[in-house]
């Protein structure tokens, strides 16, 4: 059953309720405020139910991707950012945005604020043109208020499934073109899509062609986890932990171990 944007049946509201942070401190978020550009891609470590199923089967902490927009002014497109507005309430228009799906409210804005005090980690396309950033962020604002596939989100898990575990039956229909639909989305699939729309790779299938040169292949975007912007080899990956008062591994305050026998002696 697919949800529409507002409305949630109970099997949603259960996988995508919020647990407490476990990691708080672990990014210097004012840092990263500061820093991030548009169409830069921030990971999320997320704490849901859903979240912890796509962490254990795509091998990865990342479980939630988003496009970094930036304020309305920086949409250089003035119907486009006219038409983007109507998504943000006023008192936000002045604010730094993202853009993701979410399961209960489909394609939506946000203040990048929301994500402050969580684990998080950016990552920059290298060398990407900038007429081309516009153009990616274009890209995914034109899908601002379709749906989230929750059928695709459920497709994927099964993918990453070992097959020996599933009946047939119960195989993903991810490569089965009579479930592709054109208004509903998921995160990394569409954060991928807009990437390729200027030819971008993130991890494209690479190989040598009867010349000995290399050919590039577009991976089916609908195979995309957030963990693919973290290993992809053309985008930078831009940390910013939090260590000490001056940001020196050597202000850390070590505190005493809670766990018996994690009392080290490294002398």
């Amino acid at each position: 059953m697919l949800n529409t944007p507002g409305r949630s049946n109970w099997l949603t509201r259960w996988l995508i309720d919020d647990r407490k942070p476990l990691n708080a401190g672990l990014c210097d978020f004012d840092r990263l405020l500061t820093e991030v550009q548009p169409s830069d891609v921030i990971l999320v470590e997320g704490r849901s139910r859903v979240s912890d199923i796509i962490k254990i089967l795509s091998q990865s902490p990342w479980s939630h991707s988003v496009l970094y927009i930036g304020k309305l002014r920086n949409i250089e497109n003035d119907g486009l950012r006219n038409l983007t507005a109507e998504f943000v309430p006023r008192e936000h228009h002045d604010t730094p945005l993202i853009l993701e799906a979410l399961f209960d409210e489909g394609v939506c804005l946000k203040p990048l604020e929301k994500y402050r005090g969580e684990h998080l980690r950016l990552c920059r396309p290298k060398d990407l043109y900038p007429d081309d950033t516009q153009k990616i962020m274009n890209y995914a604002l034109k899908h601002l208020g379709n749906r989230y596939s929750t059928r695709h989100i459920f497709d994927l898990l099964r993918y990453l499934l070992p097959i020996r575990l599933l009946p047939r039956r119960w195989l993903s229909s991810l490569f089965d073109p009579r479930y592709g639909k054109l208004h509903e989305e998921i995160c990394s699939t569409l954060l991928a899509s807009g990437f390729s729309s200027v030819n971008y790779p993130v991890r494209p299938i690479v190989s040598l062609d009867s010349n000995q040169q290399y050919k590039f292949v577009r991976r089916n975007p609908r195979l995309f986890t957030p963990s693919d912007f973290d290993y992809s080899p053309y985008f930078d990956i831009i940390k910013y932990p939090i260590f000490g008062e001056q940001n020196n591994y050597r202000h850390l305050k070590w505190s005493q171990p809670t766990i018996p026998g994690d009392d080290y002696n490294f002398e």
